[in-house]
């Protein structure tokens, strides 16, 4: 199994562990969202909180996995890729197919580790005594998952430039 599914699982079983640990101990009416200093400003039930966050990670679980057979199956018109007409073309397909899918897994994998992280600052902002969101600690996951995407692109634009001799 490539590293990118095993880091997607262990952050699916950590997501499975806090909803089992936390929605026994949130309160009805759980705080959602929190304005730029940490203070909630908005609440859910906790039903549809818990529900609301297994349905991020599902998804994200089933878009990480699904990853490869969907690349796969589309088209290759229907790909979005830098100088597609090239890397498409006969047989570097294959290759291409691959290391976008892998690419495209990172990016899936990266956000679920974002969700997992957040939703664990606002399980703790709603058991704690200040139900405040940890800002202290928000603030560098938010940075770091936007370097982690920033990242992303540019390994995905240098992936896909066409080479010195390619086609112009």
């Amino acid at each position: 199994m490539k590293v990118t599914r095993l880091i997607a699982v262990f952050a699916g079983f950590v997501a499975a562990g806090q909803i089992a640990f936390y929605s026994l101990r949130l309160p009805r009416m759980v705080a959602s969202h929190f304005d730029l200093v940490g203070n909630p400003n908005g609440w859910m039930s906790k039903g549809a909180f818990v529900a609301l966050y297994g349905g991020f990670i599902a998804f994200f679980l089933l878009l990480a996995f699904g990853t490869q057979l969907l690349i796969a199956k589309i088209p290759a018109g229907s790909l979005n890729l830098p100088n597609r007409d090239y890397w498409l073309s006969g047989d570097r397909e294959a290759d291409t197919r691959a290391d976008l899918a892998e690419m495209t897994t990172w990016i899936f994998v990266g956000i679920l580790i974002f969700f997992v992280v957040t939703f664990q600052l606002i399980f703790e902002a709603n058991v704690g005594y200040t139900r405040n969101l940890p800002m202290n600690w928000f603030w560098p996951v938010f940075f770091g998952f936007i370097l982690f995407v920033i990242g992303w692109v540019v390994r995905l634009y240098s992936r896909f430039r066409l080479p010195d001799e390619g086609i112009r």
